[in-house]
């Protein structure tokens, strides 16, 4: 449902229902003692969204977004134990995730130049099970509470931009949900990174390019996988990368 207010604003309720199947290693895994064994049993995980949005041009050249939201996955799939079909840990439905969170966003354009700043927090929480039983709901893993970005882009031309990207990640949530599973584990320390794009679009007839930098200062920097929490893993994050692309339209 929308609503305009005046010529200036807009204010959007949504809500949705959706699924997430679970994946094949999910499913199938077997025989292998360094993963989690699959459930072909398993059903997929039901998310419902709710989210409240406010859009207002402040002028012709600056616009800002607010929005409110919150998700709740039932049927949440993450490892188990204690099952006599398996052994050790195996994927189950068990439990629930929950978030709410906020994010916020102002665009500015003049010129040849548009820059953007955008804010986001959550709080997730997530429930811990240990051989079926519920033991307690804690921060979800690897969620980081606080979120900036940023984007500069320059287009001199309509075929030619410049674009800067910039995150800056609070502290990656770690210890509340391995405190709970046994582990031995602190928050994972946050980071900032920026991204370099430069691209062109029929600068050349019918050649498009684009040169991306990757990680533009090299930061050293870990990242925290929230698709595996029940293994626990946390990775160095590549640094400086360089792509090239080109294609040709006919």
């Amino acid at each position: 449902m929308a609503k305009t207010t005046s010529e200036k604003d807009l204010i959007k309720i949504m809500y949705g229902e959706a699924f997430r199947a679970p994946t094949a290693r999910e499913l199938l895994t077997e025989d292998n003692p360094d993963w989690t064994s699959g459930n072909p049993d398993l059903d997929p995980e039901i998310i419902e969204t709710l989210e409240l949005q406010y859009e207002r041009d402040l002028s012709e050249s600056i616009r800002f977004n607010f929005a409110a939201y919150s998700n709740e996955i039932e049927d949440y799939i993450r490892s188990d134990t204690g099952a006599e079909d398996f052994d050790g840990e195996f994927y189950n439905n068990i439990g629930t995730q929950e978030s709410v969170g906020l994010e916020s966003e102002l665009d500015f354009t003049y010129d040849h130049w548009q820059f953007s700043l955008g804010y986001s927090w959550v709080d997730a929480e997530e429930d811990i099970y240990e051989e079926g039983e519920f033991v307690e709901t804690v921060e979800s893993w690897g969620i980081p509470e606080h979120q900036f970005n940023t984007t500069l882009t320059y287009r001199p031309v309509e075929q030619l931009w410049f674009e800067l990207n910039g995150r800056l990640i609070s502290d990656q949530s770690r210890e509340d949900y391995a405190t709970a599973s046994g582990w031995d584990l602190d928050d994972a320390d946050g980071y900032h990174v920026f991204d370099f794009t430069l691209g062109t679009a029929d600068l050349i007839e019918n050649v498009n390019t684009r040169l991306r930098i990757n990680n533009l200062f090299d930061e050293d920097y870990d990242w925290v996988d929230t698709n595996r929490s029940n293994d626990g893993y946390t990775y160095p994050a590549p640094g400086r990368e360089i792509t090239f692309t080109a294609g040709y339209e006919f």
